[in-house]
């Protein structure tokens, strides 16, 4: 839960720094999108499809914002990567841990939803990032580094 927080936070200066889709209310869209996940992402990537492209010549500009947004993330998520291994050790040990994960994978829904939501950030990762970052700019290979790729991206 925590990881999938940490990756959808990270989306608000992805969001706004995407020129594709304009006059759209997308600090609103990613307010309920901390809620509800890609409930609210999928159809604002199919909306940009249908947006004219335009080509990226050069790279946003970056400030505070994004490498506190960038901090943030690359902080709670490692954070909740970390605690697999070393929280809760009456749990058990790792091994333990994702077995019993796989077994929650396969009856939960919210598991399921959560595990789908991850899925689904990578993908959308790399649409935005792609149409973001030009095409001659060393940081484009990021968006395809789940998650830390954004990370980075924002810090850097």
């Amino acid at each position: 839960f925590n990881f999938a927080e940490a990756w959808i936070f990270m989306f608000l200066p992805l969001l706004l720094a995407d020129k594709r889709v304009r006059d759209f209310p997308k600090l609103a869209l990613w307010s309920v999108a901390m809620f509800l996940t890609n409930v609210f992402l999928l159809p604002y990537i199919a909306f940009r499809f249908k947006q004219p492209i335009l080509e990226t010549k050069e790279e946003p500009k970056k400030g505070i914002l994004e490498r506190i947004f960038g901090w943030m993330g690359l902080i709670v998520g490692v954070t909740a990567i970390s605690w697999l291994f070393i929280g809760r050790p009456e749990f058990g040990d790792v091994n333990q841990k994702i077995a019993y994960f796989m077994t929650q994978l396969n009856s939960s829904r919210v598991v399921i939803a959560f595990a789908v939501d991850i899925f689904l950030f990578a993908i959308f990762q790399i649409v935005l990032m792609s149409s973001i970052i030009p095409s001659n700019s060393p940081q484009r290979p990021l968006r395809f580094i789940p998650f830390f790729g954004l990370a980075f991206w924002l810090i850097i």
